[in-house]
């Protein structure tokens, strides 16, 4: 939720105490302490079950709270007759655009997995929409300060934003593997120019710009006590908590690794993640509670049946709900049920991509949502919240705030009155133009460097090679996606770049021996340069072993560490008796997908 839109309301009448959203042991423990609470979730998930149970839970759950953000708008009765056509046509332009994407990515013969390029708009929006909340957070609790408000909410954005900059560039498997996905599906090679030096040079910079922020902090804090501001220590210590936690859980560390070793950045992002989701779902309980006691101001019959009452049977049956959206629209729960349907079919293909559709637009949703009906100044949101210590001035807010017209946000302007083809317009500019930017760049790759390159050396081989130009073409995609893992092996050595690495040089290695053996070029030199190049592969393959898991890459989702082990076998049989190659292929499929372990499809950026 974004919070960090929470206005705040007068310091001029306000006691000089904490303030509290819910209560001070209620806040200490879930929101303040919350990611505490959720690291030792996570080490204890770690231990038992690896990153492939912390990730799937965290999945599920990430994928729940996004149910109450949509009992909360159509519940509100007032809401949804403001935003009537801008609410119900919402869904439309994400799911139907990306639903289009995968019937394109059908027709074209690619490989299903393409569609989660779309992904990547969510991997940018999620660290906004993380910062936010925590910025929003420490304003609420800041609530009472009586400086200025421009002065006080501009140095905790500064301090909020400096920090996080600084841990974003500084947690390297976030950035580089988001680079690392532009370039592979999208073409745009930013990742091509940084190396570790370069990265090394960011990370100083914005440590340094950081540290220079909290020197101001800190004197803002000393100005603010010479002039008897009341100073929030609630708000210091969720500040210092969460970004302790931020910088253990998302850098590499040697403190982490001693504590947990094999602990990775994906593990982090689903710890911090379950920090955001747990105060989500409590937030909106809450609200949805205070305002099931306005039956004016609800939709009449189950929102009001189900919150009206609450109990502790009713807000079981709330987390089971949103549990159960959960489940629904997590794509690795389906994963091994597709497997069992016919692989490569049409059919299988459309209910993954129709799940996906429906992830991807639930989760666009909640954000895009998130960032205007959570603004406090809205005195119905200062009503239901009914955070402690706004009593008395709830309902017309404080003399302080700012007039409506400074704070209006371009959704005030909408009323039940907006046709819904005005909405419509407003939703594909707002949502639309993105999916078909990022849909842009996945189709210009795939005509000019096709993106899945042993997918096409295959099919290169299985017409017979009788082709010249599409051969070399094949050779083409196979050498630049070489390069790209040689370099991910420098910046962010990890398992999936390592046995990628070493399946794209087999392939390559059997079309070039097919090529010089139809151009009557095969001698022994070639031979030579063949065999070198299976001992490459096999050499990224063992490598692989030495790393943490997942083994899965682009191409081969189904790829677990007794698989790396066979296909190493394999590869030292065909430097053996090279005839062997041919009984090879490797294609990234959905039906691989099932096999072993279940892929880990990580977005980074999915609350």
């Amino acid at each position: 939720m974004t919070v960090a839109s929470i206005a705040e309301t007068s310091k001029s009448s306000a006691p000089l105490r904490q303030n509290w959203i819910v209560n001070p042991s209620y806040d200490i423990v879930w929101i303040i302490g919350a990611p505490l609470i959720a690291w030792i979730w996570a080490a204890l998930t770690f231990k038992a079950g690896g990153i492939g149970l912390v990730w799937m839970i965290f999945m599920v759950f990430n994928l729940a709270h996004h149910f109450p953000t949509f009992i909360r708008i159509y519940g509100d009765r007032d809401l949804l007759r403001r935003f009537r056509w801008s609410l119900l046509l919402g869904p439309v332009v994400p799911f139907s655009l990306s639903m289009a994407v995968v019937f394109v990515v059908i027709a074209n013969d690619l490989p299903i997995m393409t569609i989660l390029f779309l992904q990547v708009i969510l991997n940018l929006w999620d660290p906004w929409h993380f910062l936010m909340q925590h910025y929003g957070f420490m304003r609420i609790y800041d609530r009472h300060n009586k400086a200025p408000r421009k002065i006080a909410s501009t140095m905790d954005y500064l301090l909020c934003w400096t920090w996080f900059a600084f841990i974003l560039v500084a947690a390297s498997e976030w950035l580089f593997d988001l680079l690392y996905k532009i370039y592979s599906d999208g073409g745009v090679g930013l990742v091509m120019w940084i190396d570790l030096s370069v990265h090394g040079f960011l990370r100083q910079v914005s440590l340094g710009i950081a540290v220079s922020m909290t020197f101001v902090y800190i004197g803002y804090l000393a100005w603010c006590r010479r002039k008897g501001y009341f100073i929030s220590r609630a708000k210091c210590a969720l500040f210092l908590i969460t970004f302790c936690m931020l910088w253990l859980c998302y850098v590499d560390n040697p403190i982490m690794q001693r504590l947990l070793p094999g602990w990775t950045f994906m593990v982090g992002f689903a710890t911090l993640g379950m920090v955001h989701v747990t105060q989500y779902l409590a937030i909106v309980w809450t609200y949805n509670r205070n305002l099931a006691q306005k039956p004016e101001k609800t939709r009449a019959g189950w929102f009001v049946t189900a919150f009206a009452r609450g109990g502790m049977l009713v807000a079981a049956i709330y987390v089971a709900l949103c549990l159960l959206y959960g489940v629904l629209l997590t794509e690795e729960i389906w994963i091994p049920l597709v497997g069992l349907m016919p692989a490569n079919s049409m059919l299988v293909e459309i209910f993954f991509g129709t799940v996906v559709s429906l992830s991807f637009t639930s989760t666009l949703l909640h954000y895009y949502y998130d960032g205007f009906i959570w603004k406090v100044r809205h005195k119905e949101n200062r009503h239901n919240l009914a955070m402690a210590g706004t009593a008395g001035r709830q309902e017309g807010g404080s003399a302080d705030d700012p007039p409506a017209a400074a704070t209006a946000s371009w959704w005030e302007h909408s009323s039940e009155t907006t046709p819904p083809w005005k909405a419509l317009i407003k939703q594909l500019l707002y949502l639309g133009t993105p999916i078909i930017f990022i849909v842009v760049m996945t189709s210009s790759i795939s005509r000019s460097s096709p993106s899945w390159p042993l997918r096409l050396a295959n099919q290169v081989i299985d017409s017979g090679m009788e082709d010249e130009d599409q051969s070399a073409r094949a050779i083409e995609a196979l050498d630049r996606q070489i390069r790209l893992e040689l370099h991910m092996k420098k910046l962010s050595p990890k398992a999936k770049h390592y046995t990628y690495l070493g399946d794209l040089i087999f392939k390559r290695s059997y079309l070039k021996k097919q090529m010089a053996i139809l151009e009557g070029n095969w001698d022994q030199a070639a031979y030579n340069e063949f065999t070198d190049e299976l001992q490459r592969a096999i050499e990224s393959m063992e490598q692989s072993l030495y790393q943490p898991a997942p083994f899965n890459h682009r191409e081969d989702m189904g790829l677990n560490r007794d698989k790396v082990r066979e296909r190493i076998e394999f590869f030292r049989g065909v430097l053996r008796n090279p005839a062997l190659a041919a009984s090879h292929t490797i294609i990234g499929s959905l039906a691989q997908a099932t096999a072993g372990d279940p892929p880990l499809l990580m977005s980074t950026g999915t609350k």
